[in-house]
């Protein structure tokens, strides 16, 4: 009976510090990792919506208009394409063929839980912004500084285009 007593184990304190240490972790960790994630999507939406924009210049070259409809692009959208042909739905974004007055703008929509950001590329065409990638964040919620980080990291700018303080040109 003496041997039971003499065991080894771990007290209540040293577990519950434990348990601390693994928050504050967690804590630190997450939203590192989560900034990380969305960023990974924001570069793979950059490298589609610039494959876009040329398959929409080589249209324009073509048919001396912009496309509306993915189904006349030279490149798969790889998702699901609404019965207009001009909105693809992807696991992550929205994106959006705009053809109106010779825009050529192709809009990638992320929203999703609580996050909502914009990658627009516009056409060589268009008169103020000619062949200019923006990333838009949205303003005003929970999610704003990380929004604002993904769109710092494209642009490789710590400071906005604009006053309003939420357009980052990317290539520009």
């Amino acid at each position: 009976m003496n041997n039971m007593n003499n065991k080894k184990a771990f007290t209540l304190i040293e577990l519950l510090v434990v348990v601390l240490i693994i928050g504050i972790l967690a804590a630190i960790a997450l939203p590192q990792y989560r900034l990380a994630v969305e960023k990974t999507r924001a570069v793979e939406a950059l490298t589609l919506g610039k494959a876009m924009i040329s398959a929409q210049e080589i249209y324009y070259l073509t048919y001396s208009q912009y496309t509306d409809n993915f189904h006349n692009l030279d490149i798969a959208c790889p998702g699901t394409i609404n019965p207009n042909g001009n909105i693809c739905t992807t696991k992550y974004f929205f994106i959006t063929l705009l053809s109106d007055a010779g825009l050529g703008a192709i809009v990638f929509d992320r929203t999703s839980a609580g996050l909502q950001y914009w990658l627009t590329f516009y056409g060589q065409r268009m008169t103020t912004l000619p062949g200019v990638i923006v990333c838009a964040a949205r303003r005003g919620d929970s999610d704003e500084k990380l929004q604002r980080k993904i769109c710092q990291a494209l642009s490789g700018k710590t400071a906005p285009d604009t006053p309003d303080g939420d357009h980052y040109s990317i290539n520009r």
